[in-house]
């Protein structure tokens, strides 16, 4: 049997000795002892703390000190009620007043004591060294000539011209301090030994694993020099805060081409991280992933009044969520649609895993084999959501395809599917895939109604996005005058929530009052009429004609910015950099 390592701290001479003596009775120790008391005691085990010592044992405050700093167990060598007794039997013949002073570890036992026994001995207990010279301090001044403690208490009350009685461990604590400093020992020896095992075991799987403390120390890794993903572990450790205060983390880490999957875990005070690839050659303008605190629902997009029924699309979006049938999101421009998504993913057994967007406006005609049904497809993703964002964008030969995939293939099963298609007065040819994801896949079919058929709500859209904004911008409006509000009902919002926000922004900018005046909120709607109606009037000649059109107008709105141009149309800003540069 191996011999147990101990390194002992004895605040006593007597300790020590004590020590000595029993350990050379016994052939489980490898006992060392050394003299020191509280700070002492703590600068004798940071002296040797690389020796190997696997149980330091010390007594009362040094033992706590000791714990408080050593990366290695504390066995604290009891004071038994014997121990006690002893120190005040020897006391009893003092004919002058003595109390009893020390840590926690004395004190209890000898108010227990006390009490069983019904002695009337003042004790006073103390909780760091540098109580003890205050409280013999005044205990001297209340007429108290002796103490009993511990060592630090005895000397110190020496100091103070007061006499002292030690309570010392008697050879019962000290065996028992030892017993239990072998097992303890024996405990740690096979959990070392489970450690190797785990860590074998972890430096032959696929994942990256690595796990911190809190504060940012290494404890493991399987990281090496040949096996080691495209990013440090000081960039792991920026997620660590997130990671223990919320518990958990989920997200996705472009590198190059590849796509790597991040997960944290907080377990206890260490955080582990699980690093592992999920798509390679990835494009990222293509596929956006949403971690979960990017599918928080926007307020505004979410908002349906009270009505908690199937009329109510957030409503029935949450209701949705458990069943593994896809979704199928219709509506005009502006309506909310990704945000009916989000809300879908949040009530699913999908919302740990981030969302995953497919763009269908931002994939040329040559991609779609590759997205469909290549290397690193969409036939490669595996328990997530999967939104496809504007299918009216999916040419007739990628619609084919991916039907076939969809038909053929697990790809539903493996994960959630939710589709969305924009109604704009020319359509792209969808109506036959909308046939069959409504035919064949059976989609829950969402239509979130357009903001005309809901002016009703317009005051609790605009008081919400008020409250909101009020945080970010200097204004001070705190609602509409009521004729004000009459005109925001009146108007048609042909791109509704989008184009709420964006008047409301501008009404919220304009005033400097506490009430958004009607003459504010008629100059704006006009403003935003007029764009409209130039975008209208533009839609005579061919398809690309008209698209060009309404890039110009949008473009002369907003003073040639291309960004906020996009915003307007509702359009990515590089789908308008690709018809700016098709029409030069």
């Amino acid at each position: 049997m191996e011999k147990i390592k101990i390194l002992a701290i004895a605040p006593y001479e007597g300790l020590r000795d004590l020590l000595s003596q029993i350990s050379k009775t016994r052939d489980d120790i490898d006992l060392s002892v050394f003299l020191g008391d509280l700070s002492k005691g703590l600068e004798q085990v940071q002296a040797v703390e690389d020796a190997g010592y696997e149980v330091i044992l010390s007594r009362g405050g040094t033992a706590e000190m000791i714990q408080a700093v050593a990366n290695v167990p504390v066995v604290e060598i009891g004071v038994s009620g014997f121990d006690v007794l002893r120190s005040i039997r020897l006391a009893q013949n003092y004919s002058r007043s003595f109390a009893i002073v020390g840590f926690p570890s004395i004190t209890n036992s000898a108010r227990t004591l006390c009490d069983l026994l019904q002695y009337r001995i003042d004790v006073f207990t103390i909780r760091v060294e540098n109580d003890i010279e205050g409280c013999l301090s005044k205990l001297a001044s209340e007429g108290f000539t002796m103490v009993i403690g511990d060592t630090t208490v005895v000397n110190r009350a020496k100091g103070l011209g007061l006499g002292g009685i030690l309570i010392v461990s008697g050879p019962e604590s000290v065996r028992a301090s030892l017993d239990n400093a072998v097992e303890l020992g024996r405990q740690i020896f096979r959990s070392n030994r489970h450690e190797t095992l785990y860590k074998n075991v972890l430096e032959g799987v696929s994942q990256y694993v690595a796990i911190f403390e809190h504060s940012g120390k290494e404890i493991y890794s399987n990281f090496t020099q040949n096996r080691e993903p495209p990013f440090s572990k000081s960039g792991l450790k920026k997620y660590i805060p997130d990671v223990a205060s919320k518990g958990s983390l989920n997200v996705f880490l472009r590198r190059e081409n590849t796509l790597w999957s991040l997960k944290g875990s907080n377990i206890d005070k260490y955080v582990a991280f699980y690093v592992e690839k999920t798509l390679e050659k990835y494009d990222g303008k293509i596929f956006r992933t949403l971690g979960r605190d990017q599918t928080i629902p926007d307020p505004l997009e979410s908002y349906y009044g009270s009505s908690n029924t199937s009329d109510n699309p957030s409503f029935k979006a949450r209701a949705c969520g458990d069943y593994a049938r896809p979704v199928f999101i219709r509506g005009e421009q502006g309506v909310g649609k990704e945000t009916i998504a989000k809300i879908v993913h949040l009530n699913s057994s999908y919302k740990e895993c981030p969302m995953i967007i497919v763009d269908c406006d931002l994939i040329d005609d040559k991609k779609w084999d590759a997205v469909i049904d290549g290397k690193n497809s969409l036939r490669e993703i595996k328990g997530f959501t999967i939104f496809m964002k504007n299918i009216q964008h999916i040419p007739a030969d990628a619609q084919k395809k991916l039907e076939m995939v969809l038909s053929n293939t697990s790809l539903c099963k493996d994960n959630r599917f939710i589709f969305s298609l924009t109604e704009i007065p020319h359509d792209l040819g969808a109506d036959h895939f909308c046939e069959y994801l409504l035919g064949s896949l059976f989609c829950i079919t969402i239509c979130p109604p357009p903001l005309r058929e809901r002016r009703h709500d317009i005051p609790s859209l605009a008081s919400l996005y008020i409250g909101a904004e009020s945080q970010k911008l200097t204004c001070q409006a705190i609602g509409f005058e009521k004729n004000a509000m009459e005109a925001m009902k009146q108007f048609e919002w042909p791109q509704n929530i989008t184009q709420l926000k964006r008047v409301l922004n501008e009404l919220l900018l304009l005033t400097k009052s506490f009430y958004i005046s009607e003459p504010d909120v008629s100059s704006v709607l006009k403003s935003e009429e007029k764009s409209y109606r130039a975008t209208i009037q533009a839609s005579t000649g061919t398809l690309e004609e008209i698209i060009q059109a309404a890039i110009a107008n949008a473009l002369a709105a907003e003073g040639m910015n291309q960004t906020k141009a996009a915003k307007r149309l509702g359009i990515s800003r590089s789908t308008m950099w690709k018809r700016l540069k098709g029409a030069l």
